[in-house]
């Protein structure tokens, strides 16, 4: 039996056979369903809203490996609620141009044909020669938290 995960680096679905890597970990660990914390195999998870997991494929982990930042360990709490001004809930938002998405169709509406709804990706990873770094939001999140330094050619997109 095996599910499904989404990988974040190259913006498709992966089958997983019940364990992968993550972060830095030298060994697979269970993949656990992430609303009702159960392992995605071996449980019906029909009624669970989006149990799949952003994680990046065996054949795109190096890519998402080359960004030179750690992943941060697990919380031991359960997952941190965020609601914006209105207090609905936030289930993500686009780490290039910030749009909020309050469920997973969203967010793969949004991700969908390499990220073709996405108009900062679009803008950014057309011009020639590509986009060689992070995406906008997530570099200023990391540059603020001074784990990588500042692009200029990141300025200008996202909320500031």
């Amino acid at each position: 039996m095996s599910h499904q995960h989404y990988c974040d680096v190259a913006g498709h679905y992966w089958e997983c056979e019940g364990k992968a890597l993550r972060g830095a970990d030298a060994e697979p660990t269970v993949c656990i369903c992430l609303p009702c914390g159960r392992p995605l195999e071996g449980f019906d998870h029909s009624g669970c809203d989006d149990p799949i997991e952003l994680l990046a494929c065996p054949e795109h982990r190096s890519a998402d490996e080359s960004t030179g930042t750690a992943r941060q360990a697990k919380p031991d709490r359960g997952p941190v609620v965020v609601g914006n001004e209105d207090g609905r809930q936030v289930y993500a938002f686009c780490l290039w141009c910030g749009k909020t998405f309050y469920c997973w169709k969203e967010v793969e509406a949004h991700n969908r044909d390499n990220m073709k709804a996405c108009p900062v990706h679009a803008e950014l990873t057309q011009r020639p020669g590509g986009y060689p770094y992070l995406p906008p939001l997530l570099q200023d999140i990391l540059e603020r938290a001074g784990t990588v330094e500042d692009q200029e050619s990141d300025k200008g997109y996202g909320p500031n």
